[in-house]
């Protein structure tokens, strides 16, 4: 069975680091008000220390949501493949609190995901080590160590073209619906 790493924040789920910065802030971003994908540079410096200090407590995986799609292609990928959830925890500014993120994210997968055991979760940053047949992942640097790679279509990396993926051998999917295409549909 081939092995399949799947990354979570802006492939399975989004809108919780936003709905952080919205509340924090009083804006109304969308996600395509962002080109690069730290969306917390939008903070001002003066006011970085409160806004990390807010974000670790409001709990994100409470104001975050499935992609359309994103469980259904899930539960029957779980059936063909040996899936992964490969996700990061660690927020770049706030490293010693992260492990708040750590909890609250893994009980998200396990009240939202209940088709998938905690032995199907890898936290970590360094998505790169993990060896897997297939991945999908919203960040290149993440697509390492697989045969086929898959880079999901979000607000930070729309600049890629195909032709730039295509020389790195990645193929781009916009949607759940392209990854089922591409994973289950034969």
């Amino acid at each position: 069975m081939k092995v399949l790493s799947i990354d979570q924040d802006e492939v399975i789920t989004e809108g919780g680091f936003l709905y952080a910065i919205n509340t924090f802030l009083r804006t109304n971003y969308v996600k395509e008000d962002f080109k690069d994908f730290y969306m917390q540079d939008v903070v001002p410096k003066e006011l970085q220390e409160d806004f990390f200090k807010f974000l670790i407590n409001i709990n994100i995986y409470k104001h975050c949501y499935f992609l359309d799609g994103a469980v259904d292609t899930i539960r029957l990928l779980n059936e063909k493949y040996d899936l992964v959830i490969n996700t990061s925890y660690i927020i770049r500014e706030i490293p010693y609190l992260s492990g708040k993120l750590l909890l609250q994210k893994h009980n998200f997968f396990m009240e939202n995901l209940p088709f998938l055991s905690p032995n199907q979760f890898i936290f970590g940053t360094r998505k790169d080590l993990v060896s897997a047949d297939i991945k999908i992942d919203d960040r290149l640097d993440n697509l390492k160590n697989c045969k086929t790679k898959y880079l999901f279509t979000n607000y930070h990396n729309t600049n890629l073209t195909y032709e730039d993926l295509n020389k790195l051998d990645v193929v781009r999917v916009n949607d759940w619906y392209d990854v089922k295409a591409k994973l289950l549909v034969k």
